[in-house]
């Protein structure tokens, strides 16, 4: 199966029987985009994005008839079903029919993953020529997983993560028999497990707070000098901060706080890195009026001074 995107912005880096390789170059960033074809009616993709969203990716192919499994590696993956929000911690999985037509984002501006297309029409013959009939049926799967919703969730588990980790450290030379191999152990393990105890229940997320929790984190990184509470963020945006704490760490995977921490911290070494500000210049830009608290919280997250960390990356 081949896939023609737009050509605005796509590039083919590489295209053979076996794998064909896409740069695209995104309003928000960029991303890598390489697909194994693997057997009639499967392929493996692998994901790189360095970008907010993807969804400039209009794809040529008609999905109707196929499942769709995405694994999060690295970063956190934002998919919307049936217009509720759904997330992917590192190591999770989600299980979707193509019938329908989901939109993905990366809130935290970075994404690495795999995703596995199966064609419920063609899948099922190359599956039997390999491990033999009446084994793994796909479409059996497919139902058991997706049943009424169109989607489940596997949340990660030391199970699926050893089966699926190797897939993303394999030498070139045996790329083409080993993933052939453990796609088909991941559906034999997934096929062979109670479906109903490994699949998660989602939170339902109202999408008119979704989008206000991601405008809060656009306004603190706007601000990220100013001493901003959670009672100030409740009252400009009219939303409880019960709310805000519930559903920010849903949606980024940490708590406000902590992330805000860890933002000024992130932005405070960039500076450092780059340009000749004093320490105390860094502090207050990144909202730490008092230096010496500034220097505490900045050793314990990155285990060196601010000056000791400037003069490490500076040599």
């Amino acid at each position: 199966m081949k896939d023609n995107f737009n050509k605005e912005i796509t590039t083919v880096l590489k295209d053979t029987p076996f794998v064909t390789r896409y740069q695209f170059n995104l309003e928000s960033g960029n991303g890598y985009m390489n697909i194994y074809h693997l057997f009639e009616g499967i392929d493996l993709i692998f994901n790189v994005f360095n970008c907010d969203e993807c969804n400039q990716l209009v794809s040529s192919i008609n999905y109707s008839d196929y499942i769709i499994i995405n694994h999060c590696n690295k970063g956190r993956f934002e998919t919307i079903y049936k217009n509720n929000y759904i997330y992917l911690s590192e190591g999770d999985i989600v299980f979707s029919s193509g019938a329908k037509h989901y939109m993905h984002d990366f809130p935290l501006g970075y994404y690495n993953g795999l995703q596995i297309l199966i064609n419920l029409k063609t899948a099922q013959k190359s599956i039997d020529k390999i491990i033999g009939s009446n084994i793994l049926d796909i479409r059996k799967l497919s139902n058991e997983l997706i049943n009424t919703d169109s989607f489940a969730v596997i949340r990660s588990t030391i199970e699926i993560d050893h089966v699926i980790s190797e897939l993303y450290h394999v030498e070139e030379n045996i790329k083409r028999s080993y993933y052939k191999l453990k796609v088909l152990e991941l559906l034999l393990f997934i096929s062979n497990s109670d479906i109903k105890s490994i699949t998660d229940k989602f939170p339902t997320l109202k999408v008119e707070n979704v989008k206000k929790i991601k405008e809060i984190r656009n306004y603190l990184i706007c601000n990220i000098d100013e001493n901003i509470t959670l009672d100030d963020l409740s009252l400009k945006y009219n939303i409880s901060k019960t709310t805000i704490k519930t559903y920010f760490k849903t949606i980024y995977g940490k708590a406000l706080m902590t992330w805000r921490r860890e933002y000024r911290l992130n932005m405070a070494s960039i500076l450092l890195k780059n340009n000749d500000l004093t320490v105390a210049d860094v502090s207050h830009h990144v909202g730490y009026m008092d230096e010496s608290k500034f220097i505490k919280s900045f050793k314990k997250y990155y285990g060196l001074t601010p000056n000791k960390y400037r003069r490490k990356h500076n040599n």
